[in-house]
């Protein structure tokens, strides 16, 4: 377990509360990131990962997916992403293209599962 924050008394990291409620703590967010000395993109890094996605990006990823792996908390393996890659490579890129466009994400992509696996002595 984490030792309590001292600025929450929580026994989970200050960096949980920044980003559980993510649109309530911009400002202490900032504050956060501004006290940590994180590395920054040049134009040309920035230019690049805004440039619209391509087709052969997302094959490429597809291609890479890992098999026989558990799927991800939407249940969807590696092996279903390979085997309708046709017809799934061109609704995600409809959804990536729609994402840049709105500048957000559904809050589906903001969450995650967590499940404890027991250390045994």
């Amino acid at each position: 377990m984490f030792p309590p924050h001292t600025h929450t008394g929580s026994p989970l990291p200050l960096s949980y509360h920044l980003y559980a409620n993510k649109l309530n703590n911009l400002g202490e967010m900032e504050k956060f990131l501004k006290i940590h000395s994180l590395p920054k993109l040049n134009q040309e890094e920035i230019a690049n990962l805004n440039r619209p996605m391509t087709t052969k990006e997302i094959e490429d990823v597809i291609k890479k997916l890992p098999e026989n792996k558990s799927p991800g908390p939407n249940g969807i393996t590696g092996e279903f992403y390979r085997r309708f890659k046709e017809d799934l490579i061109s609704i995600l890129l409809k959804l990536f293209q729609k994402i840049q466009e709105d500048k957000t994400l559904t809050n589906s992509f903001y969450e995650a599962s967590m499940i404890l696996i027991p250390k045994l002595d």
